[in-house]
């Protein structure tokens, strides 16, 4: 990049509008000083990730966010109950976020949450109501998982009809049992189908209205789960 010096430039290389009456011409704009701002621009866009696209006037914001701050695909918890930060959007399995518009997103975590319609848009992370894991990488305590895999919590059940189900916790009151007695989260006996109760009249009874289920969980706290762009 330089400044302007073109020999109607001022004489520290500033533009003019000129002066007719003054006999003073305007500046005059070279092809190598707007070739070079060009490239300048264009090349800080590509540096970044972003692939150059006519019309989309957002590209240069995006490369300087994207060199200054924290890079795309970076989920975080937020406290706030406002708009989300800056080059953040709520991390809630939206399916038809921008290929173009967050392109440094896209190339980060590309399908693996998504493919959108296919060419224009993709998908993010759905982190409404759930906590993330990190990759097992050949540790051996989460053997088989992808990137991006959802998976169901622990299943656990307590009785709800005598002689039927697991004979173990249960409300003092039959009306209160419910998950939420025992501080589970409730769970949908169809995701489980591989599932069946075992109690004191049989076995093999699949899963139904006189299940109580629940799924185990840790003491928490809850905020919004942002991704950054």
């Amino acid at each position: 990049m330089h400044r302007i010096d073109t020999p109607s430039a001022t004489e520290n290389n500033r533009f003019t509008e000129g002066s007719p009456t003054g006999g003073v011409p305007a500046t005059v704009v070279s092809a190598s000083w707007l070739n070079d701002l060009q490239e300048t621009i264009c090349r800080a866009i590509e540096l970044s990730g972003i692939t150059l696209e006519k019309g989309n006037s957002d590209q240069l914001y995006q490369a300087l966010q994207s060199i200054s701050g924290l890079p795309a695909g970076i989920l975080l918890p937020y406290a706030g109950n406002g708009p989300m930060p800056a080059r953040t959007m709520k991390a809630n399995g939206a399916t038809n976020v921008s290929r173009s518009t967050y392109a440094a997103l896209f190339a980060a975590i590309g399908t693996t949450f998504g493919a959108g319609d296919g060419s224009t848009t993709f998908g993010i992370p759905d982190m409404r109501g759930v906590v993330p894991r990190g990759m097992d990488e050949g540790r051996g305590l989460d053997a088989g998982r992808a990137l991006g895999t959802y998976q169901r919590g622990t299943l656990t059940m307590m009785d709800k009809a005598a002689g039927f189900g697991v004979q173990g916790m249960r409300s003092p009151d039959a009306q209160y049992d419910n998950p939420g007695v025992f501080y589970a989260d409730a769970a949908i006996a169809s995701n489980y189908p591989n599932v069946v109760e075992v109690g004191v009249t049989g076995t093999g009874a699949a899963l139904g209205a006189n299940s109580v289920l629940g799924k185990t969980r840790m003491d928490n706290l809850s905020t919004y789960y942002v991704i950054t762009f």
